[in-house]
């Protein structure tokens, strides 16, 4: 009988002819067939013809036709207090230049340094990044780590979402900073193998890592969600640094504010 792994590696290599004759397997025994290529095989069997020759073909066909079907989706994580266009725009000019299907924000739970970062509550952030990407078809939101709670590493939810969704391939966006603090990532060995980071370039010096990343240019806003926080402390409204309907929310929820004694 033939082993229907040969057949999974040929799919998988180089698609080059196997080594043993597909023509020793009758057409009935397509029955054996995994269910989604056995399907495949009997829609497109054809009525004459060497066997040889339409199995290379069909496996050729399948393996071209499963791989479009796979989705590039970019990961865009961080504490986001409050969302601003600098976020935006670098997931936006992210999805464009790599022709991602998607890129989502995700907001983390609690970040996963030494010096925990002060911030609101995650309903609030949730739902300032609801507003500022609900009229951008090429944004969404992941919002796995606040559903998981306690400290967010990267490897935990790019474990858990290569499970949930085995037909995508993740880009994970960090900035050119980041890229020197990678060795002190938890589990980074293993967190390679999830996912392509693509790091976003400041500069045109570029330091050397021994990690793979995808190095990007794209327009850098001098925007930072401490200077927003400070600027609505200051009772100065933070025009055009993030969307109107941001701004409308944290002025309804009264946030940012600063407190009097």
């Amino acid at each position: 009988a033939v082993h229907w792994i040969a057949i999974w590696r040929c799919c998988f290599s180089s698609l080059q002819p196997m080594p043993f004759a597909l023509g020793a397997l009758a057409p009935k025994q397509t029955d054996k067939c995994p269910r989604v290529m056995r399907s495949y095989v009997l829609e497109h069997k054809e009525p004459s013809g060497n066997f040889h020759e339409f199995w290379t073909s069909s496996l050729t066909s399948w393996y071209n036709q499963l791989m479009e079907k796979r989705k590039k989706v970019g990961l865009l994580g961080g504490n986001f207090n409050p969302i601003h266009h600098a976020h935006l725009m670098i997931a936006d000019q992210v999805a464009q230049r790599l022709n991602l299907d998607i890129v989502l924000l995700m907001p983390e739970n609690i970040p996963p340094h030494v010096d925990v970062k002060e911030t609101i509550d995650a309903v609030h952030r949730v739902k300032m990044l609801e507003l500022a990407v609900k009229d951008n078809p090429r944004l969404g939101l992941e919002l796995c780590e606040i559903e998981r709670g306690g400290k967010s590493y990267t490897y935990d939810t790019l474990s858990a979402l290569t499970k949930l969704h085995p037909e995508c391939d993740f880009y994970f966006i960090i900035g050119s900073d980041m890229v020197d603090y990678l060795p002190k990532w938890y589990k980074i060995d293993e967190l390679i193998h999830l996912v392509t980071f693509v790091a976003i370039k400041r500069s045109e010096t570029i330091n050397p890592t021994p990690y793979p990343v995808r190095w990007i240019d794209v327009p850098l806003l001098p925007i930072s969600s401490t200077q927003i926080r400070e600027l609505i402390a200051a009772n100065i409204e933070p025009t055009y640094l993030l969307p109107k309907s941001v701004i409308d929310y944290i002025k309804i929820q009264k946030l940012y504010q600063k407190k009097h004694d």
